[in-house]
């Protein structure tokens, strides 16, 4: 099926044709086969099997979620204590022994969210109930990487080893890393705090023997750095170096305290990093040095974190609030529009090793497009069309999203699923349920474990 997509501007992220107003992007099945100026299109409207008319709207690429942990949706607002620890403590009466039910609700509900935002791809996280990201994308046409993050029981207060069900959820999804698909692998470890250097090891090899992409939560906050430290007499990242797991497979979810020791180090070892400015400031973990980071060569990609740590999975706030933080570290010295609109599109393709097939628009790549409704008093140029993006635009924004070459969401509306549907069941079950009921109505926070 050949489907010809007109809109008024087009932004592509791909650095030969970074800019096309007046533009036309062809589709064939559910990759990109054409993309420029409308009026050089091969294709006619009539010649195409199906036109799509955005002539007053804005493409850009599906936005790329670098790190999130979905299925804590329905949790939102479980804590908003500004201390990391004081956070993970409040948190355990809301996250400790979660049902299958609100693990699917919660993954449910963030996939349309993150749709109707505009986003078409995520790395998601989870320690249990893994690969329910992925069946719920699915469901709605989203793209994920999904995996597990293995954790040490003996160094865990709930005491719960994962590491046989990450293994099972690897062996059942039976993807091919050179093959892109909506679901996509990889396997992970939580955090240097939370697991051994054997599991540390173990995973990773795993990882690598699989050729699949290694995700761990890294120098996240000062508590972090000093229990590390205390442990194995090494900061976080020298020690993760030590064991041999940081390399070009290598994800880094935070990375905020970094000296510039360990920056070069992440650089030479070919590590991305997974850059979350708003759960960073509402947890008071920390400012990460992105731009020292994207200057040493570092491949950084944005991530909106769970709706635990920041209430919203929008990446156009992500955006925004990741330059804000860089004006006040740097300066006029700062990161650029376009820089951050890259880290939320190819860039955070390339982080999760998925940018030969997302992130820009260019012939061959899978078409995962968010059209954007936009306006400006004295018309778009490239100019000031980044400069919305990033400082003016939000989920609101979004009109339409593509995954795959299909339509999912458009106008409010999910078009593969009942969105409504869905909202009234997650609704039911939290009221119906005697656990959820007595959380819903603020009883009983216990101290306790970390997300």
């Amino acid at each position: 099926m050949l489907t010809r997509i007109d809109c008024a501007h087009l932004l592509t992220a791909d650095e030969h044709q970074p800019y096309v107003p007046a533009a036309a992007v062809l589709v064939r099945g559910d990759a990109i086969a054409w993309a420029g100026p409308g009026a050089q299109c091969p294709a006619t409207r009539e010649q195409a099997d199906q036109w799509l008319d955005f002539s007053d709207k804005i493409i850009i690429p599906g936005l790329v979620n670098t790190h999130g942990h979905s299925s804590l949706n329905c949790m939102r607002g479980a804590s908003d204590a500004g201390d990391f620890t004081q956070w993970a403590g409040e948190l355990k009466a809301y996250t400790s022994d979660l049902t299958p039910e609100a693990l699917h609700f919660g993954n449910l509900l963030s996939v349309m969210d993150m749709l109707a935002g505009g986003t078409t791809c995520i790395c998601d996280c989870t320690r249990y109930g893994i690969g329910g990201l992925s069946r719920a994308a699915e469901l709605f046409g989203m793209r994920s990487l999904a995996g597990g993050l293995a954790n040490s029981p003996e160094l865990r207060t709930d005491g719960q080893g994962n590491w046989d069900d990450i293994v099972a959820w690897c062996d059942a999804a039976d993807i091919c890393p050179d093959r892109s698909t909506l679901v996509n692998v990889y396997i992970g470890a939580h955090s240097p705090y939370n697991c051994t250097g054997e599991l540390l090891k173990t995973a990773h090899a795993q990882a690598r023997q699989r050729g699949l992409l290694f995700v761990i939560h890294a120098a996240e906050t000062k508590a972090e750095e000093s229990t590390i430290l205390q442990r194995y007499g090494m900061r976080p990242i020298p020690w993760l170096h030590s064991l041999g797991v940081l390399d070009e497979n290598t994800l880094l979810v935070h990375s905020v305290w970094l000296n510039e020791e360990e920056i070069a180090l992440i650089s030479h070892c070919g590590c991305k990093v997974a850059h979350c400015p708003a759960s960073n400031m509402k947890l008071g973990s920390g400012v990460a040095p992105i731009k020292k980071m994207v200057r040493s060569g570092i491949t950084v990609g944005l991530g909106t974190d769970s709706m635990l740590s920041n209430n919203s999975l929008d990446l156009f706030s992500e955006m925004k609030i990741a330059s804000l933080v860089d004006r006040i570290t740097y300066g006029p010295d700062c990161l650029d529009n376009r820089q951050l609109f890259h880290m939320a599109t190819i860039e955070g393709a390339r982080a999760l090793r998925m940018d030969r097939w997302i992130g820009s628009i260019c012939a061959g790549k899978k078409a995962d497009l968010a059209v954007l409704n936009g306006y400006h008093p004295l018309g778009y140029d490239e100019q000031r069309l980044l400069s919305d993006l990033v400082f003016y635009m939000n989920r609101d924004s979004v009109y339409a999203t593509m995954v795959n070459g299909t339509l999912v969401y458009r106008d409010g509306r999910f078009l593969l699923q009942d969105g409504e549907a869905v909202r009234e069941q997650a609704k039911r079950y939290f009221e119906e349920s005697e656990k959820y009921r007595k959380l819903l109505h603020g009883e009983a926070r216990e101290k306790g474990d970390r997300k």
